[in-house]
């Protein structure tokens, strides 16, 4: 997998992050198990980012309370500094291991390349449930397909 295409991937994801925001916020959704999942895994994009460039993480949440323009604000940090971080590794960094302490405290060496994958997939995951849970609230879900992002949305970047 190329830098590249981590990139396109991760617009994807930017992407569908804040399309998903703005129909919350326009949705004005109050319910918690939403706007908990929501933190959750725009947080997490975070911790992952900022275990790939060796920062500090101690005391980080990862199951924060963010409303939802804290959690659009993050979100657009996340982008700026995901671009930042791929405009400054190559292929080669991205294919090596990174040595990390989990939330748990437990120890762990991964694949740059799949954690990167799992920040798509987890991302990806908990915007299914989001919208589950929009459906049952009786709101229209986003559509979050990557392939209707490439046939749509990517061509136009």
């Amino acid at each position: 997998m190329t830098k590249s295409y981590l990139k396109r991937l991760f617009n994807y994801n930017f992407y569908m992050n804040h399309e998903l925001i703005n129909a919350l916020i326009n949705y004005k959704i109050t319910d918690e198990f939403i706007q908990n999942v929501l933190a959750h895994f725009i947080t997490t994009e975070k911790i992952w980012l900022s275990r790939l460039k060796d920062e500090d993480l101690s005391g980080q949440i990862i199951w924060p309370d963010l409303t939802f323009p804290e959690a659009k604000d993050l979100a657009a940090q996340n982008e700026s500094d995901y671009n930042h971080y791929f405009e400054n590794i190559t292929d080669e960094d991205l294919c090596g291991d990174l040595n990390y302490i989990n939330s748990k405290g437990e120890a762990f060496s991964t694949n740059k390349l799949d954690i990167l994958n799992h920040v798509i997939i987890h991302g990806g995951y908990h915007r299914g449930q989001i919208n589950a849970a929009l459906r049952k609230l009786g709101y229209e879900p986003i559509k979050t397909d990557y392939i209707h992002y490439v046939r749509t949305i990517a061509e136009k970047q």
